[in-house]
């Protein structure tokens, strides 16, 4: 499984108290102690920083949908609360 998370979620990994790290436990471990089949790779490790303008921008051009090579976002008319 491809795992991302927000990259301050990898900001305590020295200390062992990083949420990347805790999230792939939670999954990867049962309540019973005994490991699951689930496989990791943490695609937030290393990552730069993504400016607030960035991720605007980016909503922007998705809601748009002038960028043919983005996928199309619909949401459920009936199911929607705003």
């Amino acid at each position: 499984m491809n795992l991302w998370c927000k990259r301050t979620a990898n900001n305590y990994t020295k200390s062992g108290q990083d949420l990347a790290m805790q999230l792939k436990r939670a999954i990867k471990i049962d309540d019973e102690e005994k490991k699951t089949s689930w496989k990791f790779i943490l695609n937030s490790e290393g990552q730069g920083n993504i400016y607030q303008a960035e991720e605007y921008n980016f909503m922007m051009e998705t809601l748009t949908e002038l960028n043919h090579k983005l996928p199309k976002l619909r949401t459920d008319f009936y199911h929607y609360k705003p």
